[in-house]
């Protein structure tokens, strides 16, 4: 039932990136850059955001073999920003593919006989873990208000970058609290995508929503302690 599920939340996803691709442009600096360039965005952007649909389901299924669309994704996404000269971010898209490496090796050393990873509960690793993560977040904050950022996204930006690195590397090392995290931050960001009235940016986050809840119905801590 639980791979049916995925399957269509998959193709629904797939179908999701087509709309999109037709809805696709690239960033106004690239306004003056070369027609090579523009389309190069806007391909990558495109393969990026198809694998981290894939990676997101295997993700869900507990299967390494996320990780070869989590690199693709990593990847394109990297260019891509480079290529839109958003080079902040860009440092957390090389965690990623650190963070993606920690949880391959270590979901690949702990399968089940049924091929998936075991999961586990909340421990001292895991407090430690979220605790260094809210470090990370306020010295996000530090370093973005000295370089002169402010405002009311800079709050919100550091909240969800920080919740992020905190639960990426929490399922990472198989916490299954992970997911409860990445229920709230999606949660957060859907809110914050439909106060705003930015209904279009809503479709990818309510796709890896999708996945989170079929990963919280599904799984249970509790069978693989």
């Amino acid at each position: 039932m639980r791979n049916i599920v995925l399957k269509i939340i998959l193709i629904m996803g797939l179908a999701v990136g087509v709309y999109l691709s037709f809805q696709q442009s690239f960033p106004a600096i690239l306004n003056s850059a070369s027609k090579t360039v523009q389309n190069t965005y806007i391909w990558t952007s495109i393969i990026a955001m198809f694998a981290g649909f894939i990676n997101i389901y295997y993700t869900t299924k507990r299967d390494v073999k996320f990780i070869y669309p989590d690199l693709i994704n990593l990847i394109m996404t990297i260019v891509a920003l480079f290529l839109a000269q958003t080079y902040s971010m860009i440092p957390l898209s090389f965690w990623g593919i650190i963070v993606g490496f920690i949880q391959y090796f270590d979901w690949k050393s702990n399968v089940t006989e049924t091929g998936e990873t075991k999961l586990l509960r909340v421990d001292k690793t895991a407090i430690y873990i979220m605790l260094a993560g809210a470090v990370v977040a306020f010295l996000i904050v530090g370093i973005l208000m000295i370089i002169g950022h402010e405002g009311q996204g800079l709050i919100t930006g550091a909240f969800t970058t920080g919740t992020g690195l905190i639960a990426s590397f929490l399922l990472a090392k198989r916490y299954f609290i992970a997911e409860y995290i990445f229920f709230a931050l999606n949660v957060l960001m859907l809110s914050t995508y439909l106060i705003s009235g930015q209904f279009m940016l809503m479709i990818v986050p309510l796709v890896y929503f999708a996945n989170n809840i079929v990963f919280l119905f599904f799984n249970r801590v509790s069978d693989y302690d």
